[in-house]
């Protein structure tokens, strides 16, 4: 039995004291941890044989188990053990208690990980509400969490010390600064995570990182603890903080263009300009594109802490996302490919993803997925002494997913085309439109789309030279729809032998493209016909006939090198028709004239700054160095401000139009650029002079940066004001174009029938009169008595007459009613007229309306029957000549 002296007494009472409070700081049991510290200390004691114990003798015991505190000054030396004394032997560490191993082991590892493989096999998280999981790096981080708070608390559970100390705080602080991290991101979803643990249990998912940081902190108690019993010369238990700091930098790299793109699409989305132009160049600077991408499309994304903020407080909405993209890239959304969102809940579909938001709307929106075009077949005929083209496009979609899809697409049309038929097959039969008020059309498509699911096909305008495309429903598993729509077109005639046809294009769309499959182009006429690049096969069945055919991809579609070009006698200026919906038996009567030659005008010209225009600015520049000596002109660059290369409107010599052009030539192009306020600048420069005009050059403009209303305004207060015309670099939607629908008249698009270089000369030609221009002017009058039978051509003459008197009609109140009996009349699609195919009679007259007789549409022929044709009377006439020949020698 040891006596104990009454210093010894004293001080394991504090040594056991500061034990206490050492483990109720790290949350431990005090109790217990006293409890197992003083067996320890009397196994010592009875083991080392003492029969009285010195406070000096109880120190060394104590600094073999290690101390809560700081040792106090070293003991003097004593003298080394006896022979024959028993060598003291290192008592067990204590193992955790169970109630703590149950909770380290259920929230701290079971929880986390099986979380995680949850979330990886059904995302049900990125399905509801947003993805936590990103990449693959994502994944290995949070996989740290259970895996070392299992290895540490195993460790402690098999009573082994650890060998590298340093280094399981270390990883422990990673574990713990990764699941506070995520603890802090679900704190919005808490509420909804108590629901789920009383409605179904699954409330736990979104508790797990919160419950394994809780269930960290007592690894790291137990952690010091294990230092300290196992190491008796520990005096200060491993840290944790350097793990935690190199979590947040590992977490950091990773959110980091997340979180800017995030804050800098809020930026744009500021009323105030400067903080536009901030975020502006942030993007510009770094974006996360899959991030902005799901923005775009109001898809669940990554979140990080601060957008996670943001988010609460404000959230983006998918137009301001778009916006934002135009800006950082200079495209729009819908060109690059929807964002592969393969984290669904396994048994239910992401609604946003399978939802199309834009279905049966008025625009084209975003890309949907599986939805591909098929097949796109282009015929036509050309009549070049009419100076008119007619053109049937054919279009096959197919539906590869699991859902109905709608398939909509904005096409530009031939200058001054429109829509004169639209069809639509249903079990194998072509059906025919009906034309309607605009409003009319619409509502009836969008009755048969929403409420009834059937098969409708609808066109209306969306602009000049402007048509939306819808169809729906494309159907699911593989199916395909088909529709064709008709365009009847105008050449566009120069003073030269010659003329020109450009292509329709698909400007927006939003389904894919085959890429094994190009346009399948077919054009016949009666005159020599090629395209301007050559990019088809020009051929000549018969003496009588030309034609041109082949395979064009959409981006050769696109850039205006299929645009036709065919042959027509300069002395071919009167062409007429019949008008088949005039009851009186009026004729329109079309004539070609030489356009005036004016003083060549004061020039304004607007250069678009967005990258789009990078590639084009040295074909610009060497246009411009041919402007005539005499000329006015003054050059601004819409950039993110508007950078005015010249100064006032003022008659330059051709050294310095020379210089202004090597200057625009170096500019840097970036990123989209709002156009408006460049626009508004040189009204107001234009303005000034009577003769003022606004040469408008830019790329795609797929958004809709400001609101042009001051620029509206220019326009309808002063009807009479500078006109401005634009050319446009590259097929793409312009939906500033788009809101200036009302003040039209004071925009006019430049055809485009060459290279940009080419264009731009040509008009500058023009106003300087070096070369004449030619002035169509149609019109209605009574039959004459006598009239040129082989003047006379088809009724898309007609139709063509009418398009133009409807936009006369309509720019008054009291002449849109006669302009849209007018339009529904003659069969075409205008501003205030659009075309629906619906399923069956019973839906037209649901409608009010009434589909055209298939008898009474023209069609063209199949170019084998074409051929056939021409062929049969190309023989008939030669055999007609050989019997008149042999009649003559009989009678001679």
């Amino acid at each position: 039995m040891t006596e104990w002296t009454a210093s010894a007494r004293e001080e394991v009472d504090r040594y056991l004291s500061r034990a206490a409070d050492s483990a109720r700081a790290d949350g431990a049991d005090p109790k217990e941890v006293v409890e197992d510290l003083r067996r320890h200390i009397e196994a010592e004691v009875a083991a080392a044989g003492i029969a009285l114990l010195s406070r000096e003798r109880l120190c060394e015991i104590l600094a073999r188990l290690g101390r809560p505190d700081p040792l106090p000054p070293a003991p003097a030396p004593s003298a080394p053990p006896a022979a024959g004394a028993p060598t003291p032997v290192a008592p067990a560490r204590p193992v955790p208690g169970w109630w703590r191993s149950l909770l380290v082991i259920v929230f701290g590892v079971l929880l986390p990980a099986g979380t995680l493989l949850f979330e990886l096999a059904n995302h049900e998280c990125a399905g509801l509400f947003f993805d936590p999981i990103p990449t693959l790096w994502h994944a290995g981080l949070i996989a740290l969490v259970p895996l070392t708070q299992a290895f540490l608390w195993g460790t402690f559970l098999r009573g082994k010390p650890l060998r590298r100390p340093a280094l399981g705080g270390a990883l422990l602080g990673v574990a713990l600064g990764i699941s506070g991290f995520y603890a802090l991101l679900f704190i919005p979803i808490v509420p909804v995570a108590f629901v789920g643990i009383l409605a179904m249990g699954l409330g736990f998912l979104p508790l797990s990182p919160l419950l394994s940081f809780l269930a960290g902190l007592l690894v790291r108690g137990e952690l010091r603890r294990a230092v300290g019993s196992g190491r008796p010369d520990a005096v200060r238990p491993p840290a944790t903080w350097h793990g935690i700091v190199l979590a947040m930098l590992a977490l950091a790299l990773i959110e980091t263009p997340r979180t800017v793109t995030r804050v800098a699409v809020r930026m744009t989305a500021s009323s105030d300009p400067a903080e536009v132009l901030r975020g502006v160049r942030w993007l510009r600077w770094m974006y996360d594109e899959e991030t902005l991408l799901a923005m775009c499309y109001g898809l669940p994304s990554s979140r990080d802490l601060i957008g996670a903020a943001l988010s609460l407080s404000k959230p983006i909405t998918p137009p301001q996302a778009q916006n934002a993209y135009f800006l950082a890239t200079g495209r729009g959304f819908f060109e690059a490919a929807r964002p592969s969102h393969p984290r669904v809940a396994r048994g239910w579909a992401d609604r946003r993803e399978v939802l199309d938001f834009d279905q049966g709307g008025d625009a084209v929106g975003g890309r949907v997925t599986h939805l591909t075009l098929e097949e796109s077949q282009i015929d036509g005929s050309v009549d070049a002494d009419a100076a008119l083209a007619y053109l049937e496009w054919t279009l096959t979609f197919r539906n590869e997913s699991a859902f109905q899809r709608e398939a909509r697409a904005q096409i530009t049309l031939p200058p001054g085309g429109l829509v004169s038929r639209l069809t639509l097959w249903l079990d194998g039969e072509e059906r025919e439109a009906a034309y309607a008020a605009r409003g009319k059309v619409r509502e009836a498509y969008q009755n048969v789309v929403v409420r009834q699911r059937l098969d409708p096909a609808f066109v209306t305008t969306c602009g000049k030279d402007r048509v939306l495309l819808q169809c729906f429903p494309v159907p699911p598993g593989g199916g395909v729809m088909k529709v064709k729509i008709e365009i009847s077109a105008p050449l566009q005639v120069t003073a030269a032998p010659e003329a020109f046809l450009p292509m329709p294009i698909l400007i927006e769309r939003n389904f894919d493209l085959n890429p094994t499959t190009g346009h399948a182009v077919w054009f016949e006429s009666k005159e020599p016909i090629e395209t301007v690049s050559g990019a088809l096969k020009s051929e000549r069945p018969n003496e009588r006939l030309h034609g041109v055919r082949g395979q064009v991809s959409d981006a050769a579609l696109s850039t205006g090198e299929a645009t036709l070009r065919v042959r027509r006698a300069t002395d071919r200026t009167m062409a007429w028709t019949l008008v088949p919906f005039d009851d009186e038996g009026r004729i329109i009567l079309q004539t070609l004239e030489p356009s005036p030659v004016s003083k060549f005008p004061r020039l304004v010209v607007v250069v678009d700054g967005s990258r789009s225009m990078k590639g084009y600015l040295r074909e610009i520049a060497l246009a411009l160095k041919a402007l005539p000596p005499e000329a006015e002109l003054s050059i601004l660059v819409a950039s993110d401000t508007v950078l005015d290369l010249s100064g006032p409107l003022r008659q330059r010599p051709p050294a310095e139009i020379a210089d202004l052009a090597r200057q625009l030539e170096s500019l840097d192009m970036e990123g989209g650029c709002d156009n408006a306020p460049a626009l508004a600048r040189a009204w107001d420069l234009a303005a000034e002079h009577a003769d003022g005009v606004i040469l408008w050059i830019h790329g795609p403009q797929p958004a809709l940066l400001s609101v042009a209303g001051s620029l509206r305004q220019r326009w309808e207060r002063r009807p009479q004001g500078p006109v401005t015309h634009e050319i446009r670099v590259q097929a793409g939607p312009s939906r500033m174009t788009e809101s200036m629908r009302a003040a039209s008249s004071r925009l006019q698009t430049l055809p485009r029938l060459g290279t940009l270089e080419q264009d731009i000369a040509r008009r500058i030609d023009l106003w300087s009169g070096k070369m004449a221009g030619v002035t169509t002017i149609r019109e209605r009058i009574p039959k004459p008595a006598a009239l040129d039978e082989t003047a006379r051509t088809s009724m898309h003459l007609a139709k063509l007459w009418a398009g133009e008197e409807v936009d006369r009609l309509r720019a008054t109140p009291e002449g849109r009613d006669t302009a849209v009996a007018l339009a529904a009349g003659a069969r075409i699609v205008t501003e205030v007229s659009g075309a629906v195919v619906l399923q069956n009679k019973e839906q037209y007259a649901q409608a009010g309306l009434t589909p055209v007789d298939p008898q009474s549409v023209p069609s063209i022929p199949e170019p084998g029957t074409t051929l056939l044709l021409a062929t049969g009377a190309a023989a008939i006439w030669a055999g007609c000549r050989g019997k008149r020949r042999r009649v003559r020698c009989l009678a001679a």
